[in-house]
């Protein structure tokens, strides 16, 4: 004999399963203040694969091997993984000697100590001071600059059709088309130079692509870049560019040569005496995300203070063609913001392409609507 269906559960199991689906599909929602929120929205660290080795233990391991394995291991890290390269660093050994000899420092206090003292620790292409610039010779310096980014907004578009064959739109060649071809003309109008520093026209190129990168990666803040740039509001301008390349550096790392014997560290547990003569790497993005020292470094922020701040040298010892540079990618960003609907040209046309012995931006397109 068969046993009977009782037909009047199946209602309760269908709400009992209900009621076990919800539970089960339920995602806890915190709930946060609209500060909170805009905080979190803007955070922008990478996250970084994390494996079971670290940097300092994988560079023990290769300790017995070529000084090249081990200079590649470092380039690796720099290149995937650099802020939880710097992290442990600035913890374990904030002065780290490198298989080349080179001196590797990665704490803020000791970056800044470097820069801070270019009669000790010289840079290989320093030019002349800043400081030889006037006020009025600066505001000339930004007029010049203004009207060359603008023209060359005009130069570099290539109009192309879309696909409906009905709207057009402008690409644009931001590092060498626009940035590259600015910052020439800017040297030759106003230096009197057809060639100028190439670590300064290197710096001003992959500086304007990295900022933009950051912004096309965060809507967010490619909206607000856009309305600081509406407003001609050039300093608001001038803090996202910072703070973008705060994220995305041109250099994650510089160099120094001292001219005397000196001392790094001093006062620390991690003093150590240096000789004359020898290479300083200076991890200026490891500086500008040391925690002990810049508030909150996976957030994106505009109050900080200008010293936190390494992409275009150090304040007072900051020389000309830093300074030059810091303020052609705001002049040059500014126009090109102003275009509607800025985006990235799509598939790899609109990812940065790098030399391939650095970090250095050697093409990115931009499209925009024309009409």
């Amino acid at each position: 004999m068969k046993p009977k269906l009782n037909l009047s559960v199946i209602p309760v199991l269908f709400v009992l399963c209900g009621l076990l689906f919800t539970a089960c599909s339920t995602v806890e929602t915190k709930v946060t203040t609209e500060t909170e929120r805009a905080l979190a929205s803007r955070s922008i660290a990478s996250v970084q694969n994390n494996k079971a080795t670290s940097f300092l233990a994988e560079m023990n391991e290769a300790s017995t091997r070529r000084a090249q394995v081990q200079s590649n291991i470092f380039t690796q890290w720099l290149k995937d993984k650099p802020l939880e390269m710097f992290t442990q660093l600035r913890t374990e050994k904030p002065i780290y000697r490198l298989p080349n000899g080179a001196y590797l420092v990665t704490r803020y206090e000791d970056v800044l100590g470097v820069l801070s003292a270019p009669a000790v620790f010289k840079a290989e292409y320093a030019t002349q001071s800043r400081e030889m610039i006037s006020q009025s010779e600066e505001q000339k310096v930004k007029s010049l600059m203004t009207k060359i980014a603008g023209d060359a907004i005009q130069l570099a578009p290539k109009p192309a059709l879309t696909i409906n064959n009905y709207s057009m739109f402008g690409r644009v060649e931001v590092v060498g088309a626009l940035a590259g071809w600015a910052s020439e003309q800017f040297y030759s109008s106003y230096f009197g130079q057809k060639k100028h520093d190439l670590k300064a026209l290197e710096l001003t190129e992959t500086s304007t692509a990295n900022a933009l990168d950051v912004f096309f990666s965060h809507a967010e803040l490619l909206e607000e870049a856009v309305r600081a740039a509406t407003a001609n509001d050039d300093e608001l301008l001038s803090r996202y560019v910072q703070e973008a390349l705060r994220f995305h550096p041109a250099y994650q790392v510089i160099e120094r040569k001292t001219q005397v014997k000196t001392t790094l560290g001093k006062g620390t547990s991690d003093e150590m005496e240096i000789e004359k003569g020898a290479t300083i790497m200076v991890a200026i993005q490891s500086a500008m995300n040391d925690d002990t020292v810049v508030k909150s470094p996976n957030v994106f922020k505009l109050d900080r203070p200008e010293g936190q701040y390494f992409n275009f040298g150090y304040g007072p010892t900051q020389d000309l063609a830093e300074w030059v540079s810091q303020l052609q990618v705001v002049q040059i960003l500014k126009p090109l913001l102003l275009k509607r609907n800025l985006r990235r040209a799509p598939g790899e046309s609109g990812l940065i392409r790098t030399a391939r012995d650095g970090n250095a931006a050697q093409e990115l397109f931009v499209d925009y609507d024309l009409h």
